[in-house]
């Protein structure tokens, strides 16, 4: 027991000892005593770069050291890359063994290690690394790198230019310190070389970057049809929203696009048999919102199943605010269509009896409500599936390519744009909108579906003609009270009950059998909310 403590002891002490006292390692810290670039521009549009490289490995036993060069780089048009081939690494004057493989350069001996300080030297040609603005050109250039993980005691560049160019018509200045430093080093001229120099130790994560303008001419720049296609080549995801479009488009045109209906559509004096008002909207536009089922309740009042009633009252101040008493004329049982007598089960509860009355503004921000509308037009989508007018359910049909499409887009933000940048969020932000757009755009109809859309397009014609045109029309009906609020809930559900009201102009239009104003007037062109819809 007493050995064990002892060991114990000493172990302690030892860890201790560990953490107080610095390792070899830290005692002897690398280093790079030197980085020296010579960098040559040349007419091509190439650049050659040296560098010289004076590491000091310490006491540590190291296999060699790594150089890292990106290639590609993010832009304000999308990524941009450079060519960049080794031409050849040295250390202490004689050919290094190296691996380059993805912008990393591994100079060294797997089986062999070195210490102490040694020179290495690499060379290597890149192509791409000029930008061309329209008064000049330039190269702009990060000479070290900023991802050292050791203190690069002194930095500096030279670069040559090809041809003699007067020291007054060139731009020149580099920077030294963390990413994004604005921090300024010296700039120096002597002869045919321009020369960048640190000012100071440049610490890990530090480096140096020079930038150099020049006249237009003194290179030959690279073609632009051999840009356009490094672009490409870069920023191919930029194709994704041709290639999802090329592909959606033969999708839809399979699965989506409706067959032919009756091909010209002519003026239809009265709406399709056994279509209703809470159908004919969806017919068209394939979707089921709050104005079909609001077409629908003033049918409901027309058929006299409900009578509609705009009540006014007395508010904060004196100021007065409208609402819609809804009063059951009839037993709900009564009712034999399914749609229309949810809707009155929805107002008036199920099973209710004549006589209830409802206000509209007891709905308003009632979830249990607003549950049941979404329950109905799921409903009314299966209804119409159901009658041969849509090949699929129209909800469900575009489901898959709306989830789709919101995953493609939650992609592009969190995968994309790390990867492409701010290319990516265009190629996957708009193949994910196609995706979207194209959902909306899958429910397909049947030739039924296609024929009865066409009857109700050639009636909305006729709810919203002119007088004049009317004239023009083969056995037009004269224009009625009665036919007005027998068609108002289509033009409604069409949202052409302003128009259909127009053609009425001078004719007293009484109360329908189950609808009255606050003062014994009629609907103001198509009854609650404005005409449907938007006061629920």
């Amino acid at each position: 027991m007493i050995t064990n403590m002892r060991k114990f002891t000493i172990f302690l002490i030892l860890f201790f000892l560990f953490l107080v006292f610095p390792t070899s390692k830290s005692l002897a810290e690398e280093k790079i005593n030197s980085f020296e670039s010579k960098i040559i521009i040349n007419q091509d549009s190439s650049i050659f770069v040296e560098e010289k490289i004076s590491y000091d490995f310490g006491t540590e036993e190291r296999h060699g050291t790594f150089r890292d060069i990106p290639t590609k780089y993010d832009t304000n048009v999308g990524k941009r890359s450079i060519k960049l081939d080794i031409l050849g690494v040295e250390r202490d004057g004689v050919s290094e063994p190296y691996d380059y493989s993805g912008d990393r350069i591994k100079i060294g001996d797997a089986n062999k290690t070195i210490n102490g300080s040694h020179e290495y030297l690499i060379q290597y040609s890149v192509l791409g690394a000029i930008n061309y603005f329209d008064d000049f050109d330039e190269l702009y250039w990060n000479v070290t790198g900023n991802s050292w993980p050791v203190m690069i005691e002194n930095a500096k560049a030279s670069v040559i230019l090809t041809s003699e160019i007067p020291k007054e018509n060139l731009k020149a200045g580099c920077y030294q310190g963390i990413f994004g430093s604005n921090e300024s080093c010296i700039t120096s001229f002597d002869k045919d070389n321009i020369i960048f120099s640190s000012t100071r130790n440049l610490n890990q994560g530090e480096g140096l970057t020079l930038a150099i303008g020049f006249p237009k001419g003194l290179i030959i720049p690279i073609s632009g049809s051999q840009k356009t296609w490094w672009w490409l080549r870069d920023n191919y995801i930029a194709f994704l929203p041709v290639i999802v479009f090329i592909l959606l488009y033969m999708r839809w045109r399979k699965y989506g696009k409706d067959p032919i209906g009756r091909g010209t559509i002519i003026a239809e004096y009265e709406p399709p048999r056994d279509v209703l008002p809470t159908m004919v909207g969806s017919l068209v536009d394939e979707k089921v919102d709050n104005r079909d089922i609001s077409a629908g309740l003033i049918y409901l009042a027309e058929q006299g199943f409900a009578k509609i009633k705009k009540i006014e009252k007395s508010g904060f101040l004196g100021f007065k605010s409208s609402d819609y008493e809804l009063e059951l004329l009839k037993d709900i049982g009564s009712c034999t269509t399914k749609t229309e007598r949810t809707i009155l089960e929805m107002f008036f509860g199920q099973g209710a009896n004549k006589g209830k009355i409802k206000n509209i503004s007891e709905f308003k921000n009632n979830r249990s409500f607003v549950a049941e509308v979404e329950a109905l037009k799921s409903s009314l989508y299966q209804d119409m599936t159901d009658r041969g007018f849509f090949v699929q359910n129209p909800q469900k049909a575009k489901v898959p390519y709306i989830i789709l499409g919101i995953i493609i887009l939650a992609v592009g933000f969190f995968i994309g744009v790390p990867i492409f940048g701010l290319i990516g969020i265009l190629g996957f932000g708009l193949s994910g909108i196609l995706f979207i757009i194209f959902g909306s755009l899958m429910s397909k109809k049947t030739p039924l579906g296609a024929e009865t859309k066409d009857h109700i397009l050639g009636f909305k014609i006729f709810l919203t003609v002119t007088e004049k045109d009317r004239l023009a029309f083969h056995n037009s009906p004269e224009r009625t009270p009665e036919q007005f609020m027998k068609f108002l809930p289509y033009a409604i559900a069409l949202s052409v009950e302003n128009k259909w009201a127009k053609q009425f102009e001078g004719i007293y239009i009484t109360a329908s059998k189950g609808g009255s104003g606050s003062g014994g007037g009629g609907f103001s062109g198509g009854g609650m909310g404005g005409g449907g819809g938007g006061s629920w």
